[in-house]
């Protein structure tokens, strides 16, 4: 019966947050240049790149690639794509050779039943850059794939060169994604949210980035997000790190984002304006010439 009790508080607490989320002007919107992510995913723009897939002993990868010079390697958050990347993409291919992978469990590459851990993700990334040919590369990881990339530096040192983390939290992750990792509930209610994406979410190439994971993939890589914590690792990483937030991003992330700083040996913390949780989506202008000073 509790169980029970508490689904039903969810649908009504959560769900109402979420519909008014995407129903509301007000609430969506705000004051971004680009004011939601919806609004960046659905724009168009001319690529120079190509979509490629590569099948790794864990799964089939698919991922973007163009450009020439340093590899920089791009992954996205829980629940998004390679989409998230594109217009960094296009900033960066004059300049380096860019990878923006959809992870596994993500996007259009394989979703497995299991292997959704930190380590888990690092063996794969480590394997995806033996396969494609990247000795060592610069990473660039928003929220779930900063979490990547902080756990495969600690692994794999030899083969990082410069970090860089987006809205990335140190540990724990806010309330309304632990709710996915819950016995019981979490499974029934991804399911909830994800056909009330398919009814409010107002464009495809939306959908197409946040409906496809399955419930399986987004539970158990919610898990492993939501438990893992950096803390420990951070002093072990001697490369030059990059630490970025947007300056109306609420999440547990930008209230975590000073230990980065207090804890990697060599890192400088930047805030995006007018940009939220996904600053490479809702000021790419902005986020990029960060980004790119800091390679450069």
């Amino acid at each position: 019966m509790i169980p029970i009790l508490l689904f039903a508080l969810c649908v009504v607490v959560i769900g109402g947050s979420f519909i008014r989320m995407w129903t509301d002007p007000d609430f969506r919107r705000s004051d971004l240049p680009l004011s939601t992510v919806e609004d960046t995913l659905s724009k168009s723009l001319q690529r120079d790149t190509e979509i490629a897939q590569v099948q790794l002993q864990q799964c089939r990868i698919v991922y973007e690639v163009g450009g020439d010079g340093k590899d920089v390697v791009l992954l996205h958050c829980w629940a998004g794509s390679k989409e998230y990347w594109k217009w960094t993409v296009q900033a960066l291919i004059p300049h380096f050779r860019v990878y923006a992978l959809d992870l596994k469990g993500f996007g259009d590459s394989d979703k497995p039943k299991d292997g959704y851990t930190m380590q888990d993700y690092s063996r794969l990334l480590a394997e995806f850059m033996d396969t494609v040919g990247i000795d060592s590369a610069i990473l660039v990881g928003h929220s779930l794939g900063g979490k990547i990339a902080v756990d495969f530096a600690e692994q794999y040192p030899d083969r990082m060169e410069r970090l860089v983390l987006v809205g990335t939290p140190v540990n724990k992750v806010a309330l309304g994604l632990r709710v996915f990792t819950w016995p019981v509930i979490g499974k029934p209610w991804y399911r909830v949210v994800k056909r009330i994406g398919k009814y409010t979410l107002q464009t495809q190439e939306a959908k197409r980035a946040w409906l496809k994971p399955t419930t399986n993939s987004a539970v158990k890589s919610m898990k492993a997000f939501s438990k893992t914590d950096l803390s420990g690792k951070l002093s072990r990483i001697h490369v030059p790190a990059l630490v970025v937030i947007g300056d109306k991003d609420r999440s547990s992330a930008a209230k975590q984002a000073s230990v980065f700083v207090q804890k990697l040996e060599n890192a400088r913390l930047r805030v995006v304006k007018h940009a939220g949780h996904s600053p490479m989506c809702e000021n790419p202008a902005a986020f990029n010439r960060l980004l790119l000073d800091f390679l450069r």
